[in-house]
């Protein structure tokens, strides 16, 4: 609820004043309370109720804990949170040198810095960590998993949708799904039954702008750690169907994007979206901060403004705080 300065500056007319609105909108965001503000954001932005929608398979990973999810949701929020509080740039979302962690996460990862308590902290990583970014976070890469394998379409539309505002369209009706335990997929890798896939013509069109998102991240397994070869079932007669994990090839994790680029692994994919992608993930955290603050979507009557915003955003070094400032200070905002 707004506190007594609020109401009274309110009360006097001022907050129709540029510089005591923005005043305190900053005030605000120091303002510890805001953090829930900065939560709901993540889990909305990020599509952190993901994670409790994906059952973990024990036959692959018996070691599992389950309370790791809501370590890998708290990570992603509180490098948002991080964001905010330090006024730091945007861009610290594709790619930086640190995370939030606790011991628990911080074991998942196998990182070399580890806090000694349950209590979330920032942690320095190595280039040999390779979790700089949402794309390293267990939030993204198990909850846009299967809870078996890794899953690269999964990953490839969550970029596409949540990283460059270029959501694909929804799969036609009645296209048959990728069979990975059928006796001819299921010794292949991911990458190999996809191109098995889009031989299929009525696939080949959506899955080459999709698939090469996704397997710059293929040494990510699906709980979010890193691998060199992909766990794989196969009917054991033996057991009478039963089934049992085995080996697949090494990873291969190198692609061709749409646009002619080729990259080989989670890191190259990071600087790619640092050096060639800043406008689409400037217009898609505006987009998706001015959806969140408006409760309604956007449409094409919105376009002029959100592209202002966009470019007042780029210029201040994808800073979250001015964002705000510049959004709640908007006809967008004030007029809806």
């Amino acid at each position: 609820m707004p506190d007594e300065r609020l109401l009274r500056t309110a009360e006097r007319g001022e907050l129709s004043r540029p510089d005591v609105l923005k005043s305190e909108v900053a005030r605000m965001l120091d303002d510890e309370r805001s953090n829930e503000f900065v939560d709901r954001f993540a889990d909305q932005w990020f599509d952190l109720a993901a994670l409790e929608r994906v059952a973990v398979n024990p036959e692959f990973y018996p070691d599992f804990n389950n309370d790791l999810k809501a370590a890998m949701q708290a990570e992603t929020r509180g490098v948002l949170r991080e964001i905010v509080r330090n006024d730091s740039s945007c861009l610290e979302l594709l790619d930086s040198d640190w995370t939030m962690a606790n011991r628990a996460l911080a074991s998942h990862y196998g990182l070399a810095e580890r806090p000694r308590s349950s209590t979330f902290e920032r942690v320095t990583l190595r280039n040999e960590d390779r979790r700089g970014g949402v794309l390293g976070h267990g939030a993204f890469l198990l909850g846009q998993s299967d809870g078996q394998r890794a899953h690269p379409i999964k990953r490839a539309v969550w970029i596409l949708d949540r990283l460059l505002d270029s959501p694909p369209a929804p799969p036609p009706p009645a296209v048959p799904e990728l069979d990975s335990e059928s006796a001819d997929l299921a010794k292949l890798t991911i990458k190999q039954q996809l191109e098995v896939h889009r031989a299929q013509g009525s696939c080949r069109s959506c899955h080459e702008g999709i698939d090469p998102w996704g397997f710059p991240l293929e040494h990510f397994d699906a709980i979010g750690q890193w691998r060199e070869t992909s766990p794989v079932r196969v009917a054991d007669a033996r057991k009478k169907g039963a089934a049992k994990p085995v080996e697949a090839p090494s990873i291969d994790s190198t692609t061709k994007l749409p646009d002619g680029s080729d990259l080989s692994g989670a890191g190259d994919l990071r600087q790619y979206l640092l050096q060639n992608r800043r406008d689409q993930f400037a217009r898609a955290v505006v987009k998706r901060l001015a959806g969140y603050a408006l409760g309604r979507s956007l449409d094409i009557g919105d376009r002029p403004e959100i592209e202002a915003l966009r470019q007042d955003f780029s210029a201040s070094g994808f800073r979250l705080r001015r964002l705000i400032a510049a959004l709640v200070s908007s006809d967008l905002f004030l007029t809806k």
